[in-house]
């Protein structure tokens, strides 16, 4: 209690004691009556006090009862209160009231609600009860009234049953509490207390002041031991007001909780679902409905396996609920049905509750829907192990299955086939028609290679045109393999249709068998790769099982490859010059320069085994360089020894030809050896004619322009068409070895011959006719129209200084004089382009 109030108490026991003062004889104003006077009045505080503490008691405990049930509360405060209590609205109509009124007024509820309270007024108070009452709805604390109120028992026509009693108006009552009750009608508390017993009271207390003399001692003796009462219960009622305060916060808290978690369930973008001990659906929150489609009231009341999506077996919702009984959780992918029927997977979590018996109450599930990410990861699955062109399995998924089968082929003792695929001259077709029509082609040739096997198979393209084959589970393994190979060649034997086109494309297959030929899989993957390129090298379109035989072999290229860039370091090659003489004069008319690897230990080594090594290893652009500079260096000592200037002629590999920067580098190199332009011959084979057209007619016609003249090699055994002779700005075409051996007893080779020579007259080129080894085939050649010739029946190729020792004779080469360079048992080893 507040000093104000304890003021206030104070206050109205002083009025109190003064009122019987004034009734009864005054007393003396000694000592005695002074302290029997606070005695008193410190009495009637703590009784008050007590009074006042315990209705301040029942109205904590009737608010704490209003948050569960505003009605509850009303009925509890009005029934269960010391004091009357009535609701009366500005008409003095009664609206409500407890107990305590009807036993003061001795009448039953009906009698009471909905009836004039003035009716219950004595009717000598009536109008004081009228002039007084309407001061309750206008001031905030109105003054008390005390009027007489007739108890209305049986006997009220003999005996008139009034009593006193204290009206008192509370105005601040909050109207809003009974607002669904009274529909905004105005009203006000009034409580009735009964002072009749005040009234006994104050006669008690004027019987008491008679005795106050003869109590006066004992009241000093207790004086101590009713202070220290009244310490302790005032401390008794500190700590219960703290205690209530505490429960207070603890229910504000709680509130508070239940709100946060009530804005969680709303508002979170997980879905959520609660079922009941049975299993029933009790509340699903708006994420549950917008991921699942289903209504909250199509789901509450049901058991959420209707919308199972049937993917999982009656064995995995056994398990999933057995670990839930277990631990009380769960959680896992699974995937279930939507209300459009779509099929969805979802990451699901369960945890049960239970309460403090250990009994199931309720179940809660919080899922996401996982859709996006399943995507996500499926593409990032076919990204990492699917060729993105033909959608076979790209080299590292292919390891991965490999592995899997060779695990699989040790445990059940059989064997796995491995069979690699080249295509055959796709790079052709890649460089002439686009890569868009390369695309196109290998998308094919992997329909083609799948149709060929079994569905548990596996193809797949390793990169650029090779694709792999495992043949897993396999018993009678050669056959198998072998019918699969002659089923893909045969499906490769039908044109594909490019652009408009028919395209015919064979492909070579290399085949190795596990564990025949490998333990493991790397060795597997290189000897098919090795059997592969016996194939190519044996003809094409074909295939090649593994030997022994093959791998010592790719020992000795993977050698040889280590040692060529060890001599392209070391500048380990020579040029061997072959004459080019005019038939009718046997005088020299120009060089062909061939190149050499001079090795420590193997000697001279032909370009036949080096250069397609180089080739495939990138290193023939290097090696050609150092031709060009080779060749300037000839040129410089060639154009000592002779009158007039003798053109020689280099080979360029497709790849050189390649550089961006070619026609600048060999400016600048023939520049630096003050060689010109119209000694230097440049060979090129028909396969780089056939490259785009635009692009190698431009690159030909630049180094045309700065003055180098352009021969076609093996001119007759490549893509030879006048429609692609005319972009160029061909100078020479040289007759390919090949009809020359034949030209003089093959009727065929020789009209061949005959027609080469017509056209490149018709056209104004030169000609020269390679690997004449015969007086026979001379003189047919010179009958054709062919007089420049190259071959050993005038000279093999040979270093630079015998050359030049030839040259020193003059420059008409006799048969007699070059007898020393003959050689024609040999077959002349040339350096060989693309």
């Amino acid at each position: 209690m507040d000093d104000h109030n304890k003021s206030e108490l104070r206050k109205r026991a002083e009025e109190l004691m003064l009122r019987q003062e004034q009734i009864h004889t005054k007393w003396d104003r000694d000592n005695v009556n002074a302290l029997i006077h606070d005695l008193n009045v410190h009495q009637i505080e703590l009784e008050i006090q007590n009074q006042e503490l315990r209705e301040s008691q029942l109205r904590l405990e009737k608010a704490k009862q209003v948050q569960e049930s505003a009605l509850a509360r009303f009925e509890a405060l009005f029934n269960s209160a010391p004091e009357g209590f009535i609701l009366i609205d500005v008409s003095g109509m009664v609206l409500e009231c407890n107990h305590t009124t009807l036993e003061m007024l001795g009448c039953k509820r009906e009698d009471l609600i909905r009836k004039p309270f003035s009716a219950f007024v004595h009717i000598e108070d009536q109008p004081k009860f009228y002039a007084s009452y309407p001061s309750f709805f206008k001031s905030t604390y109105p003054k008390p009234i005390e009027i007489r109120l007739i108890h209305k028992g049986s006997a009220f026509k003999h005996k008139d049953h009034s009593f006193i009693a204290e009206l008192t108006g509370c105005s601040t009552l909050k109207q809003d509490l009974f607002k669904d009750l009274y529909h905004d009608n105005p009203f006000i508390l009034v409580s009735i207390y009964n002072i009749n017993a005040h009234k006994l009271l104050e006669r008690e207390l004027a019987d008491a002041k008679q005795a106050a003399e003869l109590a006066n001692h004992a009241l000093l003796e207790s004086h101590d031991k009713l202070e220290a009462t009244v310490a302790q219960r005032t401390a008794a009622l500190k700590t219960s007001n703290e205690q209530l305060k505490q429960q207070m916060i603890e229910r504000e808290q709680a509130q508070h909780r239940l709100r946060l978690t009530a804005g969680v369930f709303e508002n979170t973008s997980e879905a959520i679902i609660i079922t009941d001990a049975a299993n029933r659906v009790m509340e699903v929150n708006p994420a549950f409905v917008r991921i699942t489609g289903y209504p909250a009231d199509e789901v509450i009341g049901r058991d959420p396996g209707f919308m199972k999506s049937h993917r999982h077996t009656h064995e995995f919702y056994a398990e999933m609920w057995k670990k839930i009984w277990q631990t009380g959780q769960w959680q896992g992918e699974i995937w279930d049905r939507r209300h459009n029927g779509e099929i969805y997977p979802k990451w699901l979590t369960i945890n049960a509750v239970y309460d403090e018996r250990g009994h199931l109450v309720n179940c809660i599930g919080i899922f996401s829907d996982i859709s996006r990410l399943k995507a996500t990861e499926e593409r990032l699955e076919q990204l990492a192990f699917f060729d993105c062109l033909t959608k076979l399995p790209n080299r590292a998924h292919f390891q991965s299955r490999l592995d899997h089968a060779l695990t699989a082929a040790n445990r059940r003792q059989n064997k796995v086939g491995l069979i690699f695929i080249d295509l055959d001259h796709f790079k052709h077709i890649n460089d002439s028609m686009g890569h868009n029509a390369g695309d196109q082609l290998l998308i094919e040739a992997a329909k083609r290679i799948q149709s060929c096997v079994r569905e548990e198979d596996t193809v797949a393209r390793m990169g650029g045109d090779e694709f792999t084959i495992i043949l897993a589970d396999l018993t009678d393994t050669a056959k198998v393999m072998t019918n699969v190979a002659l089923t893909i060649l045969e499906s490769f034997t039908h044109p594909i249709v490019l652009e408009d086109k028919k395209l015919f494309i064979g492909c070579s297959l290399g085949m190795a068998i596990y564990p025949d030929d490998s333990g493991n899989a790397a060795l597997l993957i290189k000897h098919a790769d090795t059997a592969m390129y016996r194939a190519k090298e044996s003809g094409r379109n074909r295939y090649s099982f593994y030997t022994a035989e093959m791998n010592a072999q790719a020992q000795s290229r993977i050698s040889l490859e280590s040692e060529l860039r060890y001599a392209i370091d070391h500048k380990a090659f020579e040029l061997y010059y072959q004459p080019k003489v005019d038939a009718h004069s046997s005088e020299i008319v120009g060089f062909e320069a061939l190149l050499r690897w001079i090795h420590p230990t193997e000697g001279v080594i032909s370009p036949n085994q080096f250069i397609p090594i180089a080739e495939e290893s990138g290193l023939i652009a290097a090696i050609g360089n150092q031709v060009v500079e080779m060749a300037c260096q000839g040129l410089q000592r060639i154009n000592r020894c002779t009158p007039k200037p003798l053109p020689v002629a280099i080979n360029l590999s497709v790849r050189q030809l390649r550089q961006d920067n070619l026609v600048n580098y060999f400016s600048q190199t023939l520049a630096n050896y003050g060689i010109e332009a119209e000694q230097l011959e440049l060979e090129v084979t028909e396969s780089f004619l056939a490259k785009p057209i635009e692009k190698s007619a431009a690159l030909l016609q630049a180094l045309h322009q700065l003055g180098y003249k352009i021969a076609i090699d093996d001119f007759g055994t490549g893509y030879s068409s006048l429609s692609y002779l005319k972009n160029f700005p061909i100078h020479t075409l040289k007759i390919d070895r090949s009809f020359v051996m034949e030209v003089a007893h093959n009727q065929e080779s020789r009209t061949i011959v005959q027609a080469i020579i017509s056209m490149a007259h018709a056209l104004g080129y030169d000609l020269v006719a390679e690997g004449v080894e015969t007086a026979a085939q001379v003189n047919v050649l010179q009958g054709l129209g062919c007089g420049i010739m190259q071959g050993f029946h005038y000279a093999r190729p040979a270093p630079l200084h015998e050359i030049l020792e030839i040259l020193s004779l003059g420059s008409t080469l006799a048969i007699q004089a070059a007898s020393s360079l003959k050689n024609p048992k040999n077959t002349p080893n040339e350096f060989v382009s693309e």
